[in-house]
C-alpha cells in the first residue's frame, strides 16, 4: 500500500506538470485566436471591395420590352402583398404563349397513353390510412393493364407503397427526402407571408449587395443536361453536382457530365455517416442543409460520371481513382454562403446562382409542361423536402432547375412563385465565381485547361491524402487512450 501510494504521488506530480503546460498552451490559443480575429477583419475589409466579375454573355440578362403582354407591375417585386390571382395574371404575361400553358400533370398523362385507373378512389383510400394526405401528391393510372401510380413521395412513404401494392409499376414516381423535425405546416394555412421577415444571414459582399437587380436572368444556358436521380434521396448531391458543372462552365471551361453519386458519398464522409457504395448510391437519410456541403464538393471536385455512372449502385473504378480524378473538377475562387430570399435576384443579377432546399407541396405532383407553379401552393414538406437550383427568374418567378428527368415540367425545369418558395422554409446557398479564365464563356486555351488541372488534381490529392491522414491519427489516438485506460484499470 505505501509504495502504491508513492506511486499516485508521482503522478499526481505529473498531473500538474501537465496542468502547467495546458495553461501555457491556453495562453498560446489565446493569442493565435486574437492573431486570427484581426486577420478575419481584414479578410472581411477586403471581401467588401472584391468585385465578382465574371463575364457572361449578354443575353442573360433580359429586358421587361421582351415581354410586350407584360405590364411594368408584373416586375415589381412581391413585398408580401401579392395575391394568387397577382401571380396567375403575370404568368399569363410572363408564359401564355408558350404551347403547354395551362397545362397539367394529368393532361400530359393523358396524352402520353396513360388513364386514369378505375380504382384510384380505392387504392388512394387505402393509402390514407397508412399515409396521411398522399391522395394529395399521387394518382393512380393505368398503362397496357399495368397499375402505375404518378406523383412524388417521400422514401418512407416509398417503401409502403411498394408493401401494399407490389405487382405496381412504381418506377414513375418521384422521391424527396423524409422531413426529420416533428411536426408540419398545413398546406393552405392562412397565415402572414414569410417574404418580408427581417434576414439573420450574413451581408452579401459589397461589390454584390450594390448590384442593381435585372428585369429578367436566365443562365440555362449555362447549365449541363438535366439529370434523373431515380428513387433516391441524393437530391442535395444531384443539386451540388450540377452546381460544379455549370461553374465551371461559366468559367469557360469543358467539363464533362460528373458523377452524382461520388458527390453523395463525399458528402456522407463530412456528414459522418457514410457507409458502402450502395448507401451512397441510395443518398442514405440526405444532405445536411447550409452551405457547408457545397464549400466541400466546390473544393475537392467530384469526378467524371463514366467512373460512376448516375444510374449505378457501384462504381466502375476504385475510391482512389475517383479521388484522383475529382481535383480535375473542382472549382477555384467560389464563394459560397447563405442567403435571404431577398438576396437571390442580387446573387443572379451578379452572374452566380442559388442552391435550394425547400418543402414540397402538392403543387410538384400537379405541375404540367408550362412549368408553371401553382402560386396558392404552401408548401407543407409533409410528403419530404428536395433540393434543387435556382438559376433565373422572370418577374416573381424564378427558374429553378430539378433532378427528376426532363418528362417532369418544362423539359425539367419549373418556375416556382416567390411567395411559394417563402412559403417553402427555404435553405438558400448563394454560387458566387470571382473571375473566370475566358471572356465571354469562350473556351480557355487547351494548354491553360490542361496545367490548371493538373494544379487542381495535385492540390486535390493531398487534401484526400490530409484528410486520410487526419482519420488515421484520430483513430491512433483513439486506440492510445484505449491502452492507456487499460493499463490504469489493470493497475
Amino acid at each position: 500500500e505505501e509504495e502504491y501510494e508513492e506511486e499516485e504521488d508521482g503522478e499526481e506530480g505529473e498531473e500538474e506538470e501537465y496542468e502547467e503546460e495546458e495553461d501555457g498552451e491556453e495562453g498560446e490559443e489565446e493569442e493565435y485566436e486574437e492573431e486570427e480575429d484581426g486577420e478575419e477583419d481584414e479578410y472581411e475589409g477586403e471581401e467588401d471591395d472584391e468585385e465578382f466579375s465574371l463575364e457572361l454573355d449578354d443575353d442573360v440578362f433580359g429586358d421587361r420590352s421582351e415581354y410586350p403582354d407584360a405590364e411594368d407591375g408584373d416586375f415589381e417585386e412581391d413585398e408580401g402583398d401579392w395575391t394568387p390571382e397577382d401571380y396567375e395574371s403575370s404568368a399569363q404575361a410572363f408564359f401564355g404563349d408558350g404551347e403547354y400553358f395551362g397545362d397539367t400533370a394529368e393532361q400530359q398523362y393523358m396524352d402520353d397513353g396513360y388513364e386514369l385507373c378505375e380504382n384510384n378512389e380505392q387504392y388512394l383510400s387505402d393509402l390514407e390510412d397508412e399515409i396521411e394526405g398522399i391522395s394529395d401528391v399521387i394518382q393512380f393510372y393505368s398503362l397496357d393493364d399495368t397499375v402505375v401510380p404518378r406523383g412524388f413521395v417521400s422514401m418512407e412513404e416509398l417503401s409502403t407503397i411498394k408493401k401494399l401494392h407490389p405487382d405496381a409499376d412504381l418506377s414513375k414516381l418521384h422521391t424527396a427526402v423524409p422531413v426529420k423535425k416533428s411536426g408540419s405546416k398545413k398546406a393552405g394555412k392562412s397565415r402572414k407571408s414569410p417574404i418580408s421577415k427581417k434576414s439573420s444571414k450574413k451581408k452579401l459582399a459589397g461589390a454584390v449587395s450594390n448590384i442593381d437587380s435585372k428585369d429578367t436572368v436566365d443562365l440555362r444556358k449555362y447549365c449541363s443536361p438535366v439529370g434523373d436521380q431515380g428513387q433516391t434521396s441524393r437530391c442535395s448531391a444531384f443539386a451540388w453536382t450540377h452546381a460544379i458543372e455549370m461553374a465551371l462552365k461559366m468559367k469557360g471551361e469543358e467539363v464533362p457530365p460528373l458523377a452524382c453519386s461520388y458527390t453523395m458519398l463525399s458528402f456522407q464522409n463530412l456528414q459522418g455517416d457514410m457507409q458502402d457504395f450502395e448507401y451512397a448510391y441510395s443518398g442514405g437519410e440526405g444532405t445536411q442543409g447550409g452551405p457547408e456541403p457545397g464549400i466541400e464538393i466546390m473544393s475537392t471536385g467530384t469526378c467524371r460520371e463514366e467512373l460512376w455512372p448516375n444510374d449505378a449502385e457501384e462504381p466502375e473504378v476504385d475510391v482512389e481513382d475517383m479521388e484522383d480524378d475529382a481535383g480535375n473538377y473542382c472549382v477555384e475562387d467560389v464563394e459560397i454562403e447563405s442567403i435571404e430570399l431577398e438576396d437571390v435576384k442580387k446573387i443572379l443579377s451578379a452572374g452566380g446562382f442559388v442552391h435550394v432546399g425547400m418543402n414540397t407541396g402538392k403543387a410538384f405532383s400537379e405541375l404540367g409542361r408550362d412549368g408553371v407553379m401553382n402560386a396558392a401552393e404552401a408548401p407543407s414538406g409533409q410528403h419530404g423536402r428536395h433540393a434543387m437550383l435556382i438559376v433565373g427568374y422572370i418577374g416573381n418567378y424564378y427558374i429553378i432547375k430539378n433532378s427528376w428527368g426532363t418528362e417532369w415540367g418544362d423539359n425539367g425545369y419549373c418556375y416556382i412563385p416567390k411567395n411559394v418558395l417563402a412559403e417553402s422554409e427555404p435553405d438558400l446557398s448563394a454560387v458566387l465565381i470571382k473571375g473566370n479564365k475566358g471572356n465571354k464563356g469562350n473556351k480557355v486555351d487547351d494548354e491553360d485547361d490542361e496545367d490548371n488541372g493538373k494544379k487542381r488534381k495535385k492540390a486535390n490529392k493531398e487534401d484526400n491524402v490530409r484528410r486520410r491522414k487526419r482519420v488515421d491519427d484520430e483513430e491512433d489516438e483513439e486506440d492510445e487512450e484505449d491502452e492507456d485506460y487499460g493499463r490504469k484499470k489493470e493497475k
